[in-house]
């Protein structure tokens, strides 16, 4: 006690104040602008919602980082605001925040200079928040204005309402809307046709115009691009229509000004596992990761479990096992552990399905995860061994 108690003052006040980790301030919006003005700092919105599970394991994972702690207290004044709830609606329809978790990012003058999402492990976060503070790389959001709150129509505001309780606009009213709008360049108006599918029209005026609203709304414009491509890809999907397929092809080529190949292979590969060409699939799939490595987990996560779920091949199921294997040795998480004992149980593999089912399970308890399935999972697996 006599040691602990001849610290240093300043030294006692620095390990507390980086224990506590992300000065994360619960203010009224208008005051945390007010913060980051008079402090000039930058302002930084962890944009998230009570369901959001990658949103949890950004806070366990790279909230949580002694580097990004520093980096962001130093250089940052920052909130984390739920997207459903109070002022965090009317942030998510100003700055059309539609997936968690997000990130906006402002200048100590109120501008959004940055916008980000997804989870990020912290070399990627600390790169895009070098970014954001750096001028020749900021976003440029010229079509926003200083109102917070605009004047929507109340088909926009029901889109934001909580989980489970937003209501969808038919497409005769988005096209009732545009038909009476005089501006299709306003905020409010590319906030409607960002958010919604919107008539043909609208879409060719946009696209012909794409540098216009490039100017005005950023990489929030390509999003409306990548939106509509996925439209076209999801219909090429649901009619199993390699012509579309080849159409959303033709768009990444003309609209999409970075990583094209990488995005049509992405593409390649939602259109071979939704029409359940499984051999196709992992092929393809294979040549993927033995070019680029087993970086991005989440995406191998996500194949694998729909493998999983909608594959009867063994040999597929296999290959995706051992995808799993190594991801699981990299980065043993509970949704990474829990896909990969689902997958050693369809192969056959109850020995070894139990022991991951009860690593995922402990990870998962450690972490608060909901581990219900994971639970029967087991279940079924001691059910089939003692048999």
């Amino acid at each position: 006690m006599k040691k602990i108690a001849i610290i240093p003052l300043l030294l006692f006040f620095t390990i507390t104040f980086f224990g506590q980790g992300i000065n994360f301030h619960k203010k009224p919006w208008d005051e945390l602008k007010s913060l980051a003005r008079t402090e000039n700092k930058f302002l930084f919105v962890d944009c998230y919602t009570d369901w959001c599970g990658w949103c949890k394991v950004m806070d366990q994972k790279t909230f949580s980082d002694p580097e990004v702690i520093k980096f962001m207290n130093e250089k940052f004044i920052s909130a984390k605001i739920d997207m459903e709830k109070g002022q965090g609606i009317t942030l998510a329809m100003k700055y059309r925040v539609t997936g968690f978790p997000s990130y906006l990012i402002f200048s100590p003058e109120g501008k959004l200079v940055y916008k980000t999402f997804g989870y990020q492990k912290v070399p990627d976060f600390l790169k895009n928040l070098n970014s954001s503070i750096s001028t020749g790389q900021q976003q440029f959001y010229n079509g926003i204005s200083d109102e917070p709150e605009l004047n929507f129509p109340e088909f926009y505001i029901n889109a934001f309402a909580g989980n489970g309780k937003r209501v969808w606009p038919d497409i005769n009213i988005i096209d009732s809307y545009f038909r009476t709008e005089t501006n299709w360049y306003s905020e409010v108006s590319f906030s409607v046709l960002s958010r919604f599918e919107v008539p043909d029209t609208v879409n060719r005026f946009f696209l012909k115009n794409i540098e216009q609203y490039r100017y005005l709304y950023s990489i929030d414009a390509d999003d409306k691009i990548s939106g509509m491509i996925y439209r076209l890809m999801s219909k090429a999907v649901k009619n199993k229509d390699m012509k579309l397929a080849g159409e959303a092809f033709s768009m990444i080529d003309m609209y999409i000004k970075e990583d094209r190949n990488e995005i049509k292979q992405s593409y390649l590969l939602m259109y071979l596992s939704e029409t359940s060409d499984w051999k196709n699939f992992s092929a393809t799939f294979q040549k993927v990761l033995d070019t680029e490595g087993y970086k991005n987990s989440e995406m191998i996560n996500n194949y694998a479990w729909n493998i999983y779920k909608e594959c009867d091949y063994p040999d597929v199921i296999s290959k995706a096992a051992e995808w799993m294997k190594k991801v699981t040795d990299a980065d043993p998480q509970y949704m990474f552990l829990d896909t990969y004992a689902a997958l050693l149980f369809k192969s056959k593999n109850y020995t070894e399905a139990e022991i991951y089912a009860k690593k995922a399970i402990k990870n998962g308890k450690k972490n608060k995860e909901d581990i219900k399935e994971t639970k029967e999972l087991l279940e079924k697996i001691k059910q089939i061994r003692k048999n």
